[in-house]
Order: structure tokens, then sequence, then C-alpha cells
């Protein structure tokens, strides 16, 4: 419930109808005097029945900041239709997260070993997938890898017949046998823990990779070793 911090309910009323505006910075109040200030968009001002309550619903709040230091009038008091919303929230509707005391320390020198043909491996797999993930049809150089299909310390050929192009989650998911592809009908699943987690999975799972996105297809015998692992331990994992 959001209440006018030191204001009339004309004030407050006021403050619900800025909201209307996009976007602005919404000030909530803390249980140790500060604010924390976070943008979001306005979705919709609820009145209850007997017309005492308002409730500001917002969406895609985000925290940007903290302050100790608030004006002690709702903008200032110009009555414009912008600015900054201050309010109080009951301490029932807060919730704190008290983080455990840590040390961090910094990470250890290491080296790493690289393959000299994995560029040229990576290079030819993305030119072959039409330079798009084979599952999401997503393009963006940064979001995604070449995958090997049959991985190189178990063998694997740097050839683009045991590659595919993947974005960059569905190939660590499938590195770590949370989803692969079933040889015989080229169509890809997720683990059940993976789509649990993350839903949007879903609208993929079960989906065929179309041979269209490759220009010369996999070697559907460097699938079957993955598969055989992720159908083993997905019936581990139930």
């Amino acid at each position: 419930r959001c209440i006018g911090a030191g204001e009339s309910r004309g004030d407050y009323a006021l403050a619900c109808f800025i909201f209307r505006i996009l976007r602005r910075p919404l000030c909530v109040e803390r249980q140790d005097e500060n604010h924390d200030v976070y943008v979001g968009k306005f979705i919709q001002l609820h009145v209850a029945a007997n017309k005492s309550l308002k409730i500001v619903e917002m969406g895609d709040v985000k925290l940007v900041a903290i302050t100790s230091s608030i004006p002690t009038t709702f903008n200032g008091g110009i009555k414009r239709y912008k600015g900054v919303t201050y309010v109080s929230l009951s301490q029932t509707a807060q919730t704190t997260i008290d983080f455990p005391k840590r040390i961090y320390k910094e990470g250890q020198e290491c080296t790493s070993v690289t393959s000299p043909d994995q560029g040229p491996f990576a290079r030819d797999v993305r030119l072959n997938c039409y330079g798009r993930c084979v599952v999401t049809g997503v393009r963006s150089p940064w979001r995604t890898e070449a995958a090997h299909l049959t991985p190189r310390h178990e063998e694997g050929i740097p050839d683009v017949t045991n590659g595919i192009l993947l974005r960059r989650d569905i190939h660590t998911l499938f590195d770590n046998d949370h989803c692969a592809i079933n040889p015989d009908t080229m169509k890809i699943y997720f683990s059940r823990e993976a789509r649990e987690l993350d839903d949007d999975l879903l609208k993929w799972h079960g989906n065929e990779i179309e041979t269209t996105r490759m220009q010369v297809p996999v070697n559907i015998e460097n699938l079957r070793i993955r598969w055989q692992k992720f159908k083993a331990k997905d019936r581990q994992r139930k």
C-alpha cells in the first residue's frame, strides 16, 4: 500500500496520478530511514471499494540507487505531471535479504591450452549453419558458439559434420548433458530439471532441427554418444 510521505491524501492522489507518465523514479522508504530509488513502468491504479485505499501497480521495476536525502514535499510543492514520487511501505510489505559476511578471494593464475584448429572449425561451423543458431535462429556472433557433437576429448574430429551453431546458453546445456539431439529424429530435448527452472526452453523442447539450416548435414552418428548420456542422466534425475 502506497502512502504519501508527509503529505495529505490529495497530494497522495496526485502522486498516484503522476505514475501515469511512462517511466519515473520511485523512492521507497526503508526501515533504516534511507530510501531505495526504483525506476519502473506504470501499469494500473487500483482503487478499493471504499475509495480509502489506492494501490499503484508498476512493472519492470529496477533498483537503481539508495538515498538518505529526500525533500519533505512532493515535487517541491510544484504540481507538475512528472518528477519523483516518494512512498512508504509497511514493514510486512518489505523484504530484506541479509547476506552472510564473506571474504572474497581473488582467483589463481592458470594456463589454458587451446587447439590451433578451433578458430577455423568455429568459422566453418558458423558458415555451414548460415550464421544462425540451429535451435533458436539467433544470429548475433556474441550470442552463438560452435558446438562439437562428439567432444574433442572423445576423439571428435574438427569437421563441419561434427559441429552445429548454438546459442551460448544452449551450448552450455548441451555440453553438460542437459539437452541433446535424437540422432534418429533430429529433434532436440531438454532435461526436465532445465525445463522446470527455465520454462522458455519449452518453446524448443521436442522441435526438429531442420536440415535446411545447414549447408552440409551433420554426421548423425556423432550425436549418438551424447544422446545416450542424456537419456541415462535424465532418468537418474527423475
